[in-house]
């Protein structure tokens, strides 16, 4: 179970990742465009998602052999953070581009 206050943060650091991005980079010129940024960080959270799946078979095997893993969980933390944070470029990226087929959209009715 999620809880609010990680919703609630998550949901801030969405909301904070799009204002620096709108601040950064214009709205999307097109849905062609707002597939191939969301679909290079959707490439960024699988790759982080495969370390921290090698990272996990690593742990497994440490732990067979009654190994320490404290360095294995320290990787993997900083990987699962890694991930989230893709994610959440991911989430503020979608909610960009519904902004920019807003945007377009009401440009396409101000000139009829």
């Amino acid at each position: 179970m999620i809880s609010k206050t990680l919703k609630s943060g998550v949901t801030q650091l969405v909301a904070d990742e799009l204002r620096t991005a709108n601040e950064n980079y214009p709205l999307f010129a097109s849905n062609h465009e707002a597939y191939a940024v969301i679909k290079e960080e959707l490439e960024e959270a699988e790759d982080e998602l495969k370390e921290f799946k090698y990272h996990i078979g690593n742990l497994w095997n440490m732990t067979k052999e009654n190994l320490n893993c404290t360095d294995q969980f320290d990787i993997m933390k900083r990987r699962a953070m890694l991930l989230a944070q893709e994610a959440i470029q991911l989430a503020a990226m979608c909610l960009k581009g519904i902004a920019s087929e807003g945007e377009r959209s009401n440009q396409e009715h101000e000139q009829e």
